[in-house]
């Protein structure tokens, strides 16, 4: 089910696009609705979290709000709002499912509209990247990142005390989503060499410290003692991260002083730096997807900045090729998938 409606997502762009201009309304909130559909219509077994999830929603029916805090000990401001979706809903779990992915879609469509140069492109890589994926298995992280990428319109807004409100309001639902405050003061700088060698070196510090310094984190705080036992993840996030920034920069290089463009580096490079940590303690991805999920613009306003140089034509259907390839072989992409009707 997940590659067919990545394989729709694709071919829908493809129409839409040979209709519209690259940036139509039309295909966003076409493949948004495709997205919630998919989100809210899934069983409650599908994906590893989304049955302890849905246990712990059903466990909210005979409690009371005061309650909540002491019955959920992560992140209750989740369980505080699911109540509250509960008691409209009748605790119907699909309903709830429905909210929470509308919640992620909505802010996320309105991200491409407002600041993508090719929204095709930048659903591709959406898919690519495994937000689609992850957005049906850590579920308070969800709603976080929904927040998270509010407040990056904030940032490119110049509203600093709502991009701060936001960022914190978005800590109370994962409060691993407070990291992003980081954002505002480092996008003040601007993108060169410098500024570069100085996330490379970020970077490559974390790959040789970073399991004694998560170690340090992991013991003071138990918060994060969960982690404690958890392998580190494979190379090919991070290479996938490192691949799109190099892309970009070719592509971008005369650009950087735009204020999308410079504030989407920044992004990616402290995807990068976060992503460099993963490969200790494989959960460390969750942290450097605040900022790697802005890749979806970036990208796409690098593979838009082709179309400049008649001889580069060739690039964009192979980059495409190649995205679409590593999606479809990607496990994610290949989970099994059930619709909440199905009789398993």
């Amino acid at each position: 089910m997940l590659i067919a409606c990545f394989v729709i997502t694709v071919l829908a762009g493809y129409v839409f696009n040979r209709i519209e201009n690259f940036r139509d309304k039309g295909y966003i909130i076409f493949i948004s609705a495709l997205l919630i559909l998919l989100m809210g219509l899934r069983h409650e077994t599908c994906f590893i979290d989304t049955v302890r999830y849905v246990g712990g929603y059903n466990l909210l029916k005979n409690a009371s709000f005061s309650q909540i805090p002491n019955l959920m000990n992560k992140d209750s401001t989740f369980w505080i709002f699911s109540k509250l979706i509960g008691c409209i809903s009748g605790y119907n779990y699909t309903i709830w499912l429905f909210i929470l992915g509308a919640i992620y879609v909505i802010p996320i469509a309105i991200l491409i509209r407002k600041y993508s140069l090719n929204s095709t492109y930048s659903y591709i890589v959406f898919w690519a990247l495994g937000f689609c994926f992850f957005s049906m298995t850590g579920l308070r992280q969800t709603l976080a990142f929904s927040l998270i990428v509010v407040a990056f319109i904030f940032l490119m807004g110049k509203r600093p005390i709502m991009f701060i409100f936001t960022v914190l309001v978005a800590s109370l639902f994962h409060v691993t989503a407070a990291i992003f405050i980081i954002a505002y003061p480092i996008t003040l700088a601007p993108i060169n060499k410098k500024t570069i060698c100085l996330y490379a070196i970020a970077a490559i510090f974390l790959q040789f410290f970073g399991k004694s310094l998560l170690y340090i984190l992991i013991q003071s705080n138990d918060r994060f003692v969960g982690y404690e036992d958890f392998h580190g993840a494979n190379l090919s996030g991070l290479i996938i991260q490192i691949l799109i920034f190099g892309y970009s920069l070719y592509y971008l290089q005369d650009e950087l002083d735009l204020p999308i463009n410079k504030t989407l580096f920044h992004m990616c490079l402290l995807g990068i730096v976060f992503q460099s940590v993963a490969t200790h303690v494989a959960e460390m991805f969750r942290i450097s997807m605040y900022f790697s999920i802005f890749n979806i613009v970036l990208f796409a306003n690098a593979m838009s900045s082709t179309y400049k140089d008649p001889t580069l034509s060739i690039i964009r259907p192979l980059t495409i090729v190649a995205l679409c390839v590593y999606t479809l072989i990607s496990p994610s992409t290949n989970t099994e998938y059930h619709f909440f009707w199905s009789t398993l």
